[in-house]
């Protein structure tokens, strides 16, 4: 334990109110890998964080052992919905299930949507503008949305049902316990002085500080990459960095000496690789250099900025703190489980958190990427020099809302792996080899090869009828090549059709495809429909 950590230490004892000071230790703990400690820290606190974004890091943390702290934020917010989602969620995970639908409910009438069965039988027809819930075809799937949900989400709210409002903590205050408030802090400002001191001589004495390493590991980003971050943080799976940084001085001297190798969310860097910035389509200028591509920033896994589903890069090979995990490209088994795992949990905010995370994060706009050298995925995500060409896994998730309500089904192919998820239930295993063996998501459309000389499958028909949970994994293993792509069709659409009879279907897109992403897609070896099939992001969300 460093001297560092130590005056932490030392200052959660005079506060152990404040978050930032814990969450700086727990990252310290996790980057001794020492988890059970990390655990500990989040067990102990007296209170719960304020907010929702500390509270995602501490269920990820966690898990059920953090059952009062969870509480406690729901009584302290009784109107947070997402609050009410993540009690939920403990509360199903430890057997509860009549106290979580509760939960579940009141989350459902502050405007956060849940995938379970009594959000099918909901009446949302009040004017709001909101559809409900989409309806599977096959048995309801139970589960929660796994990444916070915006304030925006929750305007107009002003009540919830008073069965569900508790008491605030704490009793009131007296006057001699704010004395000894008072007290308490001036001991916490010497405390501050003397931690702030030692700080100082860690950074002017680098020859005798104990962890010299981290100050290798910062990347410093633009400055209007930054600001750009500032809008993601807080849809991000590790939150607490931007957090801890503005919650107190404190927080602010020793952020980048306790963070410094964890993976960062507001570290983001643009692709200097042949996915980077420029104005050549793909016909005309190809991908083969950093003045080429798509342009301002966009990669063929999506863009830095902008709306559409939210896509994290994972490294399986690897985990958080960059040490192997035992999975290879040659082992597909290991492969298909852990996207196996992921789906069971929902794609809990922990499914993929044991796993080396790139930095960057892209929002999906389509997905159309001709066969080329798999190393353009690490690539589009800034990590080619940490992530070897293999075992990668890509991840998009958010709420959508389909073209028109009805029935869809999701067309298409990659190599090596594509599958899509409906309110947490796999609907498309579009793989190389198929990764699921659940019935009837991998039948043979015909046409003509979509990818690397292999025609597209699809899926089973899904009733959407309003907005909808959707989760992509799109990942390469044994390394290579890839390419593909993901349409979407309506049963009640019309299409023209190829000779062999086979529909010619749009590609499934979260927004209009215009400038070098329609460039690239009529270049694109594979005929696509003109009209879209577009899939907006809904409720001011991701």
């Amino acid at each position: 334990m460093t001297t560092v950590e130590d005056s932490l230490r030392l200052a959660l004892g005079v506060h152990p109110e404040d978050w930032a000071i814990r969450f700086l230790l727990i990252e310290k703990a996790m980057d001794r890998n020492a988890p059970a400690e990390a655990v500990q820290l989040v067990v102990d606190a007296p209170i719960p964080p304020s907010r929702e974004e500390e509270l995602h890091r501490i269920v990820e943390l966690a898990g059920v052992d953090c059952l009062p702290l969870v509480n406690g934020f729901v009584q302290k917010h009784p109107a947070n919905g997402y609050g009410h989602q993540m009690l939920g969620s403990i509360l199903r995970g430890k057997g509860e299930e009549e106290v979580a639908l509760q939960h579940f409910q009141v989350a459902e009438s502050l405007g956060i949507y849940s995938n379970d069965e009594y959000s099918r039988t909901s009446d949302l027809t009040d004017g709001s503008g909101l559809y409900p819930e989409a309806v599977l075809q096959e048995e309801p799937t139970r589960g929660f949305i796994p990444l916070p949900v915006q304030a925006s989400e929750l305007q107009g709210v002003s009540e919830v049902p008073a069965e569900f409002v508790e008491p605030e903590f704490g009793e009131p205050e007296l006057p001699s316990q704010r004395g000894t408030k008072a007290t308490a802090a001036l001991v916490a400002v010497g405390f501050h002085v003397l931690i702030a001191v030692i700080a100082a001589l860690v950074v002017i004495l680098p020859q005798t500080q104990e962890e010299p390493e981290i100050v290798a590991m910062m990347v410093a980003p633009p400055q209007k990459k930054q600001e750009m971050q500032k809008k993601n943080v807080v849809k991000q799976t590790k939150k607490t960095s931007a957090s801890s940084a503005a919650a107190a001085p404190l927080a602010q001297l020793m952020r980048a000496n306790a963070m410094a190798k964890i993976s960062l969310p507001n570290v983001t860097r643009t692709s200097k690789g042949p996915l980077g910035i420029g104005d050549a389509d793909f016909g005309a200028g190809g991908f083969g250099s950093g003045t080429s591509g798509m342009g301002a920033g966009e990669t063929m896994f999506g863009n830095p900025s902008g709306n559409g589903l939210i896509g994290s890069f994972y490294d399986l090979k690897q985990d958080r703190n960059r040490k192997a995990t035992g999975i290879t490209g040659d082992s597909a088994p290991k492969f298909n489980e852990v996207m196996q795992k992921a789906a069971r949990s929902k794609f809990a905010p922990s499914a993929f958190s044991s796993y080396f995370k790139a930095p960057m994060e892209l929002r999906f706009g389509m997905l159309a990427i001709p066969t080329m050298d798999a190393n353009q995925g690490p690539a589009a995500f800034a990590v080619e020099k940490e992530v070897q060409p293999k075992a990668w896994l890509v991840h998009y998730t958010g709420r959508v809302a389909p073209p028109a309500r009805g029935k869809w089904r999701f067309v298409g192919y990659f190599d090596d792996a594509l599958v899509v998820f409906v309110n947490g239930k796999v609907v498309l295993d579009a793989s190389w080899m198929p990764c699921f063996n659940e019935k009837g998501v991998r039948q043979p459309f015909g046409g003509p090869a979509l990818a690397n000389g292999k025609p597209a499958v699809f899926g089973n028909w899904v009733d959407l009828q309003g907005p909808f949970q959707i989760d992509i994994l799109v990942g390469e293993r044994p390394g290579g090549q890839m390419g593909g792509a993901l349409l979407a069709q309506e049963e009640r659409g019309r299409y023209d059709k190829r000779k062999d009879g086979t529909p010619i279907l749009p590609i499934f897109s979260t927004g209009k495809v215009e400038g070098e992403s329609l460039k690239r897609l009529k270049a694109f070896p594979y005929q696509f429909a003109k009209e879209e099939a577009i899939f907006r992001t809904v409720s001011g969300g991701f």
